[in-house]
């Protein structure tokens, strides 16, 4: 099995995109310098080959769709195809209203309203 199939539609509804992290300053003129860990992930665990489609992020809001051009010794390098801007943050506001119980299930309570956010 490729990284990713062609069409990212596709992907999205089955909900197998995967997002690879790099950091802001390796994407520079429509291309993305990929090094280390994540080239390592994409390269020998999703076995990912030249043409094939990833989608980055840079911890900014963006998401770039990009095709693999070059992969030599430790590093890659993709073009970007898209970009997007992504919306990090639910538009859903909750407020979470709890009665007085025993510690230990405070305690699930608590973890689990943090994780909501």
């Amino acid at each position: 099995m490729g990284c990713v199939c062609r069409e990212k539609s596709e992907r999205e509804r089955i909900g197998e995109v995967t997002y690879f992290y790099v950091e802001p300053h390796k994407i520079q003129n429509g291309k993305i310098l990929i090094e280390e860990q994540v080239y390592k992930h994409i390269v020998q665990v999703r076995r990912c080959r030249e043409g094939d489609i990833i989608y980055v992020i840079d911890g900014t809001s963006r998401e770039y769709q990009a095709r693999i051009q070059s992969s030599e010794g430790r590093t890659c390098i993709a073009e970007v195809i898209q970009v997007k801007d992504r919306i990090c943050e639910s538009p859903v506001f909750l407020t979470l209203y709890q009665a007085m119980i025993k510690i230990p299930r405070f305690e699930i309570i608590l973890e689990k309203s943090v994780e909501l956010g």
